[in-house]
């Protein structure tokens, strides 16, 4: 199954716990005069800083995550391929008695490729 991401959704309003209640509520930061105040700009910027700080973090996150999930796919088409060759050797190889050691590894090899 095959998962997509649906539309994001974002908040044109940018609002940290300790803005005034009319920012809250929408206020645009423009005072009656028409021009922004320092303060409201202060704390947009630096909500836009720890935005942008978590979202750094989340992608290293995710670059992690992505490096481990390289690794252990590389190490489980390792484990695949060694077993692929055990296959190989004991069909060519074929002894009496080695039925059961291929049906075995014929099994881990399956498990190894659902997981």
């Amino acid at each position: 199954r095959i998962c997509r991401p649906g539309p994001a959704l974002v908040s044109t309003r940018m609002e940290t716990p300790d803005s005034p209640r009319s920012a809250r509520s929408g206020y645009s930061g423009v005072d009656r005069s028409g021009s922004a105040s320092e303060g409201d700009d202060d704390a947009r910027l630096e909500h836009l800083r720890e935005l942008l700080e978590q979202r750094e973090q989340d992608l290293l996150a995710a670059a992690d995550i992505g490096e481990m999930l390289l690794e252990k796919n590389r190490v489980l088409n390792q484990k695949v391929s060694e077993l692929s060759q055990d296959v190989e050797d004991l069909q060519a190889g074929r002894q009496d008695g080695d039925g059961e050691e291929l049906a075995r590894l014929q099994a881990e090899i399956q498990e190894e490729r659902e997981d």
